[in-house]
């Protein structure tokens, strides 16, 4: 059977799962939503120093100080810098939606209780897909003793 699994790709805290044991999920379809505090007040510190860098920006444009183009200059580069961070930030932002990889079944037992509410960290396992319509695997856990059982052929009555 074709398994994956699908792991964390930001920290967070798991907001929402949208998914449990033996749903059919399609490929991009999104199973878990994270929350991040920290990176939300990032984001929100950049849109403030970017908007302050573009009111700046204006001001300079007006001046006739002839000091105002290498502060204009500064600025530019200020905002340039702001903007290439938001873009980073917001793809962050972005990983914190988790998303299907492949059409399949959710194979993971009590999603809701091992994931909502609780940190979860970059790389971390969320759950477990398989895909129902290929061939099956069959795993059995047993105690050592009991294997025995498994291995040993049995003679079985020819009368049968």
């Amino acid at each position: 059977m074709e398994k994956k699994d699908v792991f964390f790709e930001q920290d967070g805290r798991v907001s929402k799962v949208l998914v449990d044991h033996g749903d059919t999920v399609t490929k991009g379809q999104v199973i878990v939503e994270l929350e991040n505090k920290d990176l939300e007040k990032e984001i929100q510190q950049l849109y403030t120093d970017l908007g302050e860098a573009q009111a700046s920006r204006r001001q300079l444009q007006l001046s006739r100080d002839p000091e105002s183009e290498s502060k204009l200059a500064e600025v530019r580069a200020r905002i340039h810098g702001y903007t290439r961070q938001l873009e980073l930030l917001k793809e962050k932002q972005g990983n914190l939606i988790v998303r299907a990889p492949m059409d399949g079944q959710v194979v993971t037992w009590d999603i809701r209780r091992l994931l909502e509410h609780r940190p979860v960290m970059r790389g971390q396992k969320a759950l477990q897909l398989a895909n129902p319509d290929g061939e099956w695997e069959l795993e059995v856990f047993l105690p050592e003793k009991r294997i025995i059982t498994l291995i040993r052929p049995r003679k079985i009555p020819a009368n049968r």
